[in-house]
């Protein structure tokens, strides 16, 4: 939602996931295999929405995404993170 800079970090505000997300793999695991096509593309197209305005809005490159960086909240969309391997474009 936000980023601000210390005298020695930067630091992420995010949106707060409560109790209402579950992981990708589990998600996957608990629900058989995922044949909704259309839910793919949306997943697909709101995880590369978030790294592109990662990338282009705040010059920050996450380094880890993988499945258990990516959550799943009660509407069904898209949340990534585990930020603490990113790193700032010059």
């Amino acid at each position: 939602m936000d980023v601000c800079e210390t005298e020695s970090d930067y630091v992420l505000y995010m949106e707060y996931a409560g109790f209402g997300c579950d992981y990708i793999p589990r998600k996957i695991r608990t629900n058989s295999p995922i044949r909704n096509q259309a839910k793919i593309r949306k997943w697909a197209f709101q995880l590369l929405s978030a790294l592109n305005y990662l990338h282009e809005t705040r010059r920050v490159i996450h380094q880890d995404i993988k499945p258990d960086n990516i959550l799943v909240n009660h509407d069904g969309d898209i949340k990534l993170c585990d930020f603490g391997l990113c790193n700032l474009l010059d």
